[in-house]
């Protein structure tokens, strides 16, 4: 007699563990009956332990995987290609979508030559190029194995690759430095290259049309009255790079945009300008959006306002002489005046509505110039908290000059 937990229970004297009487001793099949025979024992299997595969019985206690010999049910076993039951992650290594590939590199991308000129010919390799691995730029069309820059070997993609005018194909780093804005400080020893011994020609006779139009869009030109035209390059605009505006007008990506700053747009930055050009958010406010008049005062003593005269004299402007309108107008004892022309009298201080002060010689001062000069004789006048500061002892009023 012995104790057991409760998975070692169920492991020996379980469903699917021993049978009934504690004994896992096989039973051999006989002749006639081998095709109810067990396939990892070759014993005889009863209808009780019986588990049915594609190739064919099991035992319960005999279902267990065939490389890491994990315990399985019916639920969790996978049935191989040579007879045998494996876990999920065992038959994902041994026969699904981890197993391991025979492939050891590339594929000979020069088995098919391409033809003297064919426009799918590699140019670095001269291989037949495929629909399939087709990558294409101005110089003509790449394997994917061959996209790779020519002085660092990094792989490529439509992103990264820049046409170099050595009809060769670099990334950023290495185009920057050989053609860029760092090719003047690069060292005098050029960098080593596995350059193809015979380059074509980048604008040949031959050229590949449809791979030029892919960065230069004027290549393809659109008839005349085409609707698909594009307004800046007058190529031809197909659906894949179809930019369409407000106003109906179709750019290519590459063309769409700003006219003055040349930024990038798409539907949510792009704007229509009165001129038919198409600018950005910014740029399309500083040229035609709401004009802000500016608070500089030498700028508003340069718009003349003298210029317009109204009907009524009563109604211009006591500095200027000109009409003043709603928009523009401080009203100061029965008198109105320019926001321009609103300045003191005395110290040419701008004034507004609520600092403006009347004259008794019909200026208008500010407050500080219209105490000074108004306010009661003395110290103690109704004016005399104004008088204090920096001009006070030129402009002070004593007592005996009233005499």
């Amino acid at each position: 007699m012995q104790i057991y937990c409760r998975v070692c229970y169920l492991r020996y004297h379980g469903p699917g563990g021993k049978n009934n009487y504690g004994d896992k001793t096989t039973i051999a099949a006989e002749a006639d009956d081998a095709a109810d025979a067990c396939i990892r024992c070759k014993g005889r299997v009863f209808e009780a332990e019986k588990v049915p595969t594609k190739h064919g019985l099991f035992h319960k206690y005999c279902l267990s995987c065939n490389e890491c010999h994990c315990n399985l049910d019916a639920s969790t076993f996978f049935s191989a290609q040579d007879t045998e039951v494996y876990c999920r992650h065992c038959y994902a290594v041994l026969f699904g979508h981890k197993q391991k590939s025979n492939y050891t590199g590339w594929m000979d991308v020069k088995a098919i030559p391409g033809e003297d000129g064919d426009r799918s010919s590699c140019p670095r390799c001269h291989g037949k190029v495929f629909e399939a691995e087709k990558m294409v730029t101005r110089i003509g069309c790449y394997h994917k194995n061959c996209f790779s820059c020519i002085e660092c070997a990094r792989k490529l993609d439509s992103m990264t690759c820049c046409e170099g005018p050595d009809c060769e194909i670099y990334c950023k780093s290495c185009y920057s430095f050989e053609y860029g804005a760092m090719s003047r400080a690069k060292p005098k020893t050029r960098m080593s290259r596995a350059r193809s011994a015979s380059v074509p020609k980048m604008y040949r006779d031959q050229d590949d049309m449809l791979a030029r139009s892919t960065i230069e869009t004027w290549v393809i030109k659109a008839e005349k009255g085409d609707p698909n035209a594009c307004p800046k390059c007058d190529g031809k605009v197909f659906e894949a790079e179809k930019m369409v505006t407000a106003a109906g007008k179709m750019y290519h990506k590459n063309c769409f945009r700003c006219t003055v700053c040349a930024r990038q747009l798409d539907s949510l930055t792009n704007n229509d300008g009165p001129d038919g050009n198409l600018y950005c958010k910014m740029c399309y406010t500083k040229s035609f959006g709401p004009q802000t008049r500016s608070a500089s005062d030498i700028e508003h003593k340069i718009i003349d306002t003298s210029i317009i005269k109204a009907e009524d004299p009563k109604k211009n402007c006591p500095r200027c002489g000109g009409a003043v309108f709603s928009a523009e107008e401080i009203h100061s004892g029965g008198k109105s005046y320019h926001k321009k022309c609103a300045s003191c009298a005395t110290c040419e201080k701008q004034l507004t509505f609520n600092t403006v002060f009347d004259g008794d010689d019909k200026n208008i001062y500010c407050k500080n110039c219209y105490h000074r000069k108004f306010a009661p004789i003395g110290y103690r006048g109704a004016g005399c908290s104004d008088w204090v500061d920096s001009e006070s002892g030129n402009v002070l009023r004593h007592s005996y000059q009233a005499y």
